[in-house]
C-alpha cells in the first residue's frame, strides 16, 4: 500500500460536549492534554465543540450558540491559544458525517454500551463518529482521558480497515494521549469518576 499518512503523524485532536458544566474531571480528563499538545506540536492541534455526540447523548435537548460560545470561552480562559489549536464547531464539517456512514458500513462490530447508555445503535453510532472525528483530521493522537481507552482503540481498529479497504494508508496509525502522571480518574462528591451524567461534579 502507498504510504500517505505519515505526514499527519503529529496531529492531535480532542472533543467537549457543550451544554453542561465544565468541571475538574473536564480539565483533567481532556483540556490538560490539549494544552501540552498544543505546545508540543503548535498548529497541528484540534479542538472542536462536540454539538453532535451532545445530540446524540440527549436528541430532545438542542445545542444553543449560548453553551457552544459559553464553553470556547471558558476553554480560552482555561489556556487554549488560538493561535496553536483550531478550534470549530463539530456540525460545520458536513463532510463528518459522510465519513461516519462510510466507517458503519466497514465496520464488523457494533460498540457495546457502557453503564451511561443503554440503546445498542445510538451507542455504534457515537463510537463510529468519534472515529469520523479522529480520521476525518488524519490525527494520530486523541487527547482524551483513560475512560474512553477503549473508544480510541475502535478508533485505531477502524482505520485500518478504512486504509485496507482503500488499498493504502490515508490515515495513521491512532493513540490516545499519555501524559507523566494520568490525572483524568477525578472522583466526584459521590465517589464515581465525576461526570454530568453521574451527577456527582465539581464545576
Amino acid at each position: 500500500m502507498s504510504d500517505l499518512a505519515g505526514e499527519y503523524s503529529q496531529r492531535g485532536v480532542a472533543g467537549l460536549k457543550p451544554g453542561k458544566f465544565f468541571h475538574f474531571g473536564n480539565y483533567f480528563g481532556t483540556l490538560h492534554k490539549v494544552l501540552a499538545f498544543q505546545e508540543r506540536s503548535p498548529g497541528e492541534n484540534f479542538l472542536f465543540v462536540a454539538d453532535l455526540h451532545a445530540s446524540l447523548d440527549e436528541p430532545r435537548v438542542e445545542v444553543s450558540r449560548q453553551s457552544v460560545r459559553r464553553l470556547v470561552s471558558e476553554c480560552v480562559c482555561l489556556g487554549v491559544d488560538p493561535d496553536k489549536t483550531c478550534i470549530f464547531l463539530q456540525s460545520d464539517i458536513p463532510e463528518l458525517l459522510l465519513l461516519m456512514l462510510r466507517l458503519a458500513r466497514i465496520s464488523p462490530f457494533l460498540i457495546t454500551t457502557d453503564g451511561l447508555r443503554g440503546d445498542a445503535p445510538i451507542a455504534a453510532l457515537y463510537d463510529t463518529l468519534m472515529a469520523a472525528d479522529v480520521m476525518g483530521l488524519r490525527a494520530s493522537v486523541v487527547n482524551v482521558g483513560s475512560d474512553l481507552s477503549r473508544h480510541v482503540g475502535d478508533c485505531e481498529r477502524l482505520a485500518e480497515l478504512m486504509n485496507e479497504s482503500l488499498q493504502r494508508r490515508l490515515f495513521p496509525p491512532i493513540k490516545r494521549a499519555s501524559c507523566a502522571a494520568e490525572l483524568d480518574d477525578i472522583v466526584g462528591t459521590d465517589g464515581r469518576r465525576m461526570s454530568v451524567s453521574h451527577r456527582n461534579h465539581v464545576p
